[in-house]
């Protein structure tokens, strides 16, 4: 690649429309508190590292694509925001579709076709603890459905689309490996918003606590691989 073309693909990579709102997201509430910490000090950083990008650009354009797909359906509420002040934090999230005939919100998570095998196979030794991993954001937005109308939801579930589908490979005997769909719907079980209200109060209490302990996974999983502030962590940086 020519230095032109490196820029040209680092202007593509590093362009970003997503516009930080005030408080917590559903989708952040599950990351470690220390980091959620970090990023209410930090406000300035953001990942950067061009090799981790490229997988949450194709899922927001995909996003996109499925929100204007279904814009004609009167029956769908597409990209609903909902916020609520709780002990002093906005909480926020986005819904990417809700069936109000159905009362059923639903998440768009694209995703390697590995990962969508763990979903998919419940026999496989990652599959509770994938399922687990969307727990927080499924009920968040599931409790801010309840704060706006008062009625508890049917149901939260991913639609999973896998980016890099292949026919799964036939052995000898005609058999194979347990291998999702290219595409599917999968339900993720929430906490009753009352629950949820429990688990957000710890959770809040755990972030302003001030107490440094080093990140769940860190520093030898994706936790510090996608961890925009490992410059300025006060475990890291004393470890050092």
């Amino acid at each position: 690649m020519t230095t032109r073309e490196e820029k040209m693909l680092e202007e593509i990579l590093l362009y970003d429309e997503y516009k930080q709102r005030e408080g917590f997201s559903a989708s952040q509430l599950g990351r470690p508190s220390l980091q959620l910490r970090l990023s209410k000090e930090y406000p300035e950083l953001k990942m950067n590292d061009l090799d981790k990008l490229l997988s949450s650009r194709i899922g927001t354009a995909f996003h996109k694509h499925a929100e204007q797909a279904l814009d004609n359906r009167v029956d769908l509420s597409l990209e609903e925001t909902l916020a609520e002040e709780f002990n002093g934090e906005m909480i926020s999230g986005t819904s990417d579709v809700y069936d109000g005939v159905a009362n059923i919100i639903y998440d768009h998570k694209t995703m390697q076709q590995w990962k969508a095998n763990w979903i998919w196979d419940r026999t496989h030794e990652k599959h509770q603890s994938t399922i687990d991993s969307f727990k927080v954001q499924m009920s968040c937005l599931a409790w801010l459905k309840w704060k706006e109308t008062g009625q508890t939801v049917d149901a939260t579930k991913i639609v999973v689309w896998s980016v890099d589908y292949k026919k799964p490979y036939k052995r000898k005997d005609g058999t194979s490996k347990p291998q999702a769909p290219q595409y599917f719907v999968y339900e993720i079980p929430h906490f009753p918003p009352e629950e949820f209200e429990i688990w957000l109060d710890n959770k809040l209490a755990d972030i302003y606590s001030k107490e440094e302990v080093q990140c769940r996974g860190c520093p030898d999983t994706y936790v510090y691989d996608y961890c925009a502030y490992k410059e300025v962590c006060p475990v890291l940086t004393k470890s050092f």
